[in-house]
């Protein structure tokens, strides 16, 4: 039982973290297949989630670290849960970078970690909230990354 649980429970109250990621289909399928042994033994696993920024579209407290914003506070936690949850372990380390790229605001829009999780499996997360204007130096196009300039 993690402590957040027990204090939880001694505070009569119910607790859910929202890590949808465990819910969603494709991922309980993947874990499925994972842990029946039919695909094998995972090797290694990386995540990537390269979004528009939508700096437009953004509350302004999003565009504060301070005040809780950035793209790895809002999506950094589901990519780390989807792959603990897909691969059945726990963190056991971390590495990672974590800033300010493309954007001038004073919250993350990139980020890249490796997580070493307690099962062996080695991870790879990259994250990008890139800008979405006319040249803004990246664009796609069928499915793939084409950089530009």
């Amino acid at each position: 039982m993690r402590p957040h649980d027990r204090s939880a429970r001694r505070a009569r109250v119910k607790l859910f973290t929202a890590h949808t990621e465990e819910f969603m289909a494709p991922n309980v399928k993947a874990r499925q297949l994972i842990d029946s042994g039919e695909v094998g033994r995972p090797v290694l696993a990386t995540d990537t989630w390269y979004k528009a920024f939508a700096l437009h579209t953004r509350p302004a407290w999003f565009l504060d670290r301070e005040k809780g914003g950035g793209m790895w506070l809002m999506n950094g936690a589901h990519m780390v849960d989807r792959l603990t949850y897909i691969l059945n372990s726990p963190v056991g380390t971390v590495k990672a970078f974590v800033g300010t790229r493309y954007n001038d605001i004073r919250a993350d829009d990139a980020a890249l970690a490796f997580l070493q999780l307690t099962n062996g499996v080695p991870c790879s997360i990259a994250h990008t909230g890139y800008r979405d204007h006319p040249g803004a130096g990246v664009e796609q196009s069928g499915g793939s990354w084409r950089w530009l300039h």
